[in-house]
């Protein structure tokens, strides 16, 4: 396969357990983009944690953000947003409220993050500031590009509820319900973009480590794990590097810049 473009998750992957981007893996990354690999950025992170982890990655290539629902393109500097419309996300609110009026519940719209009372995501999503506190009575007010639970116990109550109509995602050891939009992925917005730049998917590299990265998995030509990877991941991968602390991504950035690279051939590890 000829590779052309590379998707990378970031936290557990791209970044360390410092989350920092080591001067081996910036590196990698800056030689990919010069050999005109078309590079990725897929996170479920919200745009302002990005840029305060890594102000410059717009800059090498395109980013997705919230897990798909919101995404920019290097090439045609426009953004894309897929909410979820505020009349079923107040619905979505209220339900998961009444199975568990404890929970931890959020929402990220457009990159502002509102609660109803006080949270502590210190823990959870190791946040650095609180979600700003919103009056309940605003809810039905906006459109909500993701909702989040932590302390959460009924995701499956959730599935079966909303089949269809949702992408819901259990991620960070089963901690945090991630909620987005139907038909909201990083394999949607990725393929979109792909489209944008003239790309096929079969001709695309991914690296990830948790369960929102499956989908990519199974439409990209080339998935690669982490050594961290979850067993799913590993499983569904062509390759597993090493960890995310030890520059796994940059490993194999390195030898598909090398004369090594025809090694890439799309077999699946499990297979």
């Amino acid at each position: 396969m000829k590779l052309k473009a590379a998707v990378i998750d970031l936290d557990g992957t791209l970044l360390t357990s410092g989350k920092i981007i080591t001067d081996r893996t910036a590196a990698a990354l800056l030689a990919a983009k010069s050999s005109g690999l078309q590079l990725i950025f897929a996170t479920a992170r919200p745009p302002r944690a990005v840029a305060l982890l890594q102000p410059d990655l717009r800059q090498l290539g395109s980013v997705v953000y919230y897990n798909g629902a919101l995404y920019h393109c290097s090439v045609s500097k426009q953004s894309f947003h897929f909410p979820i419309h505020r009349e079923l996300a107040g619905e979505i609110i209220g339900y998961c409220l009444q199975l568990n009026p404890e929970a931890a519940l959020s929402i990220e719209v457009m990159d502002h993050w509102y609660s109803f009372r006080p949270l502590d995501y210190t823990k959870t999503i190791q946040a650095k500031e609180p979600p700003a506190v919103l009056e309940s009575a605003k809810i039905n007010e906006y459109d909500c590009t993701k909702i989040l639970l932590a302390d959460f116990s009924h995701a499956d109550r959730l599935y079966e509820k909303y089949d269809g109509q949702l992408h819901i995602v259990v991620t960070d050891d089963g901690a945090l319900v991630q909620i987005m939009a139907g038909g909201v992925s990083k394999e949607a917005a990725v393929r979109q973009l792909c489209v944008n730049l003239g790309i096929e998917m079969k001709d695309v590299m991914c690296f990830g480590d948790d369960f929102n990265d499956l989908g990519l998995f199974g439409e990209c030509g080339y998935p690669v794990a982490m050594g961290n990877a979850a067993p799913q991941l590993k499983q569904a991968a062509c390759e597993i590097t090493d960890t995310n602390d030890l520059d796994g991504v940059a490993q194999v950035l390195e030898r598909w810049l090398s004369a090594d690279a025809p090694q890439f051939t799309g077999k699946k590890v499990g297979s």
